[in-house]
């Protein structure tokens, strides 16, 4: 099949990004013809290509011999909702008539069986699937997070899981002002109406599930069981195939963002002063979270930056457990299953679909969410018994040899393109 992968970015910035990049791998080595399309952000003068970011020279080009597709820069699609942007900026960003017009020169030109969306909120909109139907193509599209459901995209609202807009009260949105920039709220919530205003629910031939708590959701907003497909995420374990090392503390894997809880998770490192942790990732809360580490944990709590692929796994190897405080509604995190590869016990957060990924005791420990004495206890538990934190892990990858096949990822997945294509 000719397989179109749409995603908002296409740099390596994220689960969704990873994600977009080991399926058009597998794909390609099962005989199909993959395209990517989304956006590349802009190479800076002099820059000849870094992590997460790729000099212009290196990107595959539309036609090109790699069928890689269609690499616009983000400038085309400028990032929507900045907190001081003009009101016409932020009506252009609900319906992005560029990113649709993009799609379509892409399809006119490959003619792809089908097209699957991954994230499209913002950057690419409700334009790209309008786009689609236009032009005859099925779409399947996987929800890798809630932002269909909720205009805050982390179903997060002070520091708490939040569920206020379900089903479609995305007004709530503007009345908890839940951007922190009213104009943004506003937007963000009109861009969740568009999408329904527009019929553009309907034009999805199958939505793809990563979790149960994800199709629970697709089906409380109206969407019949017909048209939802659950299809787990895979990893290739063979990346984690490194013999275990440990002895690294605990590690966070991810954005350093308020969903995210981190804060929470150093606040419970402070009341064990023997325990050191690792953070790795960035984002917009860091100057904060490290001045609350030294204030907190001084001296036990070092933050690795934005890791690549092959360093995060490195880290993983290195640490006893990784800690997932998130204080999100979280999906399906691709953390959780880079941990298992790793055969790594887990402690985290018990929200959204986390607990379909850990079992609380067997692979790992799962506590109350935005809770600073429970998450502490845990920790405890794990760093008096390292013989514990390695059995958790042993059969946390276990279970990932048998559940995270790519092949059984695949065979699905061409399942649901076959009924998509043939609707």
């Amino acid at each position: 099949m000719r397989v179109e992968l749409v995603n908002k970015f296409l740099d390596d910035r994220g689960g969704d990004t990873t994600a977009v990049h080991l399926l058009r791998g597998w794909l390609q080595e099962r005989g199909h013809e993959v395209f990517l399309f989304g956006t590349w952000p802009p190479t800076p003068p002099g820059a000849s290509g870094t992590a997460g970011m790729t000099a212009a020279a290196d990107r595959p080009h539309a036609g090109a011999a790699s069928g890689a597709g269609e690499f616009p820069d983000a400038d085309l699609f400028p990032a929507p909702l900045p907190p001081n942007g003009a009101p016409l900026s932020r009506a252009a960003a609900l319906y992005r008539i560029s990113a649709g017009a993009a799609l379509a020169r892409a399809v006119e030109r490959r003619r792809p069986d089908v097209l699957h969306f991954h994230n499209i909120h913002y950057h690419l909109s409700g334009a790209i699937v309008a786009a689609a139907r236009q032009h005859g193509v099925p779409v399947v599209w996987t929800l890798h997070d809630v932002n269909l459901f909720c205009p805050n995209i982390s179903g997060c609202r002070d520091g708490r899981p939040c569920m206020e807009c379900h089903v479609s009260r995305f007004h709530r949105c503007v009345a908890f002002n839940c951007r922190g920039d009213l104009a943004a709220s506003v937007a963000a919530a009109a861009e969740a109406y568009l999408f329904r205003a527009l019929g553009l629910w309907r034009d999805i031939a199958r939505f793809i599930a990563p979790s149960r708590f994800t199709r629970l959701l697709l089906e409380t907003h109206g969407v019949g069981p017909e048209r939802v497909a659950l299809v787990e995420p895979a990893l290739d374990l063979a990346r984690f195939a490194a013999p275990p090392e440990g002895g690294g503390g605990f590690l966070y894997l991810g954005r350093l963002s308020p969903e995210k809880g981190v804060e929470v998770l150093i606040e419970a490192v402070g009341r064990l002063p023997r325990t050191r942790l690792q953070v790795a990732g960035d984002g917009p809360l860091r100057p904060a979270l490290e001045r609350l580490a030294e204030e907190r944990a001084p001296g036990r709590v070092k933050f690795l930056g934005r890791l690549s692929r092959e360093e995060a796994a490195r880290a993983l190897a290195c640490c006893e457990a990784l800690v997932l405080p998130s204080v999100c509604l979280e999906v399906a995190p691709l953390a959780l299953l880079e941990a298992a590869a790793a055969a790594r016990a887990v402690v985290a957060s018990r929200v959204g679909g986390v607990p379909e990924w850990v079992d609380d005791g067997e692979t790992g420990l799962l506590v109350p969410c935005a809770e600073v004495e429970p998450l502490a206890e845990a920790l405890a538990a794990l760093a008096d018994s390292p013989q514990r934190a390695r059995r958790l892990g042993e059969q946390a990858r276990e279970r990932a040899r048998r559940r995270y096949d790519p092949a059984v990822h695949c065979d699905t997945l061409e399942g649901v393109y076959r009924r998509a294509a043939a609707r």
